[in-house]
Parts: structure tokens; sequence; C-alpha cells
């Protein structure tokens, strides 16, 4: 049995597994006969999370709750150089999906616009060819029907249901589902791959890095005012 590695940043508790220990949990969630949730947090998160009880208290209920971004060990004070590669490449989910193509896994995409599916879809089957997609919906093409959303879900009996949902939708719709949900693993990503080109691109990574560099300020003042 691992032994539990937490850091906390703004009063949230995150997860701080090596990938290697990452994988062998997710192994476990593989196995079981109940859904485990894994799911990267941001910066943006937890700053939502401090100001937001509710919300803190979905994010701390899922199973793996990861850092998604290596200036969050910054933060924290870490100075694990290996840590903050494995989690700036997101290496746990490269692995992760590794072993899913491995294993042969089914994997369903939920996202709440086909743009975010459509995205999502072809860097997958870019990236990971052998990986088997059973399906995939958005929140828009069924007008807010939830319950055709659950049986689009549970129809394809999928071992994986990997979300690109975005914060806090995805925290919502996992509090509100999750008992109804036919799958062994929830992997929440958010919107990471959201299509973006030109001049659009440029200008929204000037504003995430600003956002950033806000963020760390914020979140440090808040570590050393503790």
């Amino acid at each position: 049995m691992l032994k539990m590695k937490k850091i906390e940043i703004m009063g949230v508790e995150i997860d701080n597994y090596s990938v290697r220990e990452s994988l062998l949990l997710a192994d476990a969630y593989l196995n079981n006969h109940v859904m485990n949730t894994i799911e990267y947090v941001t910066m943006d998160a937890v700053n939502k999370a401090s100001k937001d009880s509710h919300y803190k208290e979905q994010l701390e209920k899922i199973d793996l709750l990861l850092p998604g971004e290596k200036e969050m060990l910054d933060v924290y004070g870490m100075k694990d150089n290996q840590r903050k590669k494995e989690i700036g490449e997101h290496l746990f989910f490269v692995e992760f999906l590794r072993k899913v193509v491995r294993l042969e896994k089914r994997v369903f995409i939920i996202g709440d616009k086909e743009s975010a599916i459509l995205m999502v879809s072809g860097f997958l089957k870019k990236y990971y060819e052998e990986l088997h997609i059973v399906g995939a919906t958005a929140l828009e093409q069924n007008n807010g029907d939830i319950a055709n959303v659950i049986n689009a879900i549970n129809a394809e009996a999928p071992d994986v249901i990997l979300s690109v949902l975005p914060s806090p939708l995805q925290e919502n719709f996992l509090e509100e589902q999750n008992d109804k949900l036919c799958a062994k693993v929830w992997f929440g990503f958010g919107n990471s791959y959201r299509k973006r080109s030109g001049l659009m691109k440029i200008v929204d990574e000037m504003i995430r890095m600003f956002r950033k560099a806000l963020l760390l300020f914020r979140i440090t003042k808040y570590q050393n005012e503790r």
C-alpha cells in the first residue's frame, strides 16, 4: 500500500505521487468495481477553491488529484526537478494512456462542445493510434439532456471516461452523475487541448503567462502569511 503523499496549496490538499506511484494507483482503479476519479488541478483552480468552499470540497473528493503545473511545486517550496519534469510534461497522462492501450481498455470522451471533442479525438488518434475510443459526446449536442449523455456513455461500457469538460462544469457534472456512470476510471483533463491559432494563440499565451505570474504571487503570499 502506498504511503499517502500530499501537498497543501492555499488550503487545498493535492496528491504528490511520482508517475510510477500514480500508475500503481491507476492499476488498482482499472480493476475496481466502482469508478475512481483522477484529475489535474491548475493554479487557477486552486485560487478559485481557496474562495469557494464547495468547489474545494469537490476537488478534494477526487481520488487522485494531481498538480497540473510544475510551478505549483515552486510555490510549495519543493525543489525536486524530476517531479517538476513529470508534471510539466504530463508524463503520468502519457504513461496512463500507454497502459490503457496495452491493456486494450475502452475509452469514451466527454466535453462541453463538439469542437473540444474533435480536438482531443484528433490528438489521441495521432499519437495513440491503437487507443480504443468507443464513443464521444458533447453536452451541447444533447441540448442539456443529461440523461442522454449518461445513456450514451453507459451504452458503450467504457473502462475510462476521458473528460475535457472545463472546470467547474466538470466537477459539478461528476458530483451529480458519479453514481450513474458505468466505468472504471474518470480522468478529468479539462480543456487543455482546445484549439487556438495565429494571433489569438499568441495573445492567449501572453494572457496565460500574466495570469500565472499573478497567481504565483498571490499563492506565495498566502503560503508565507500562514
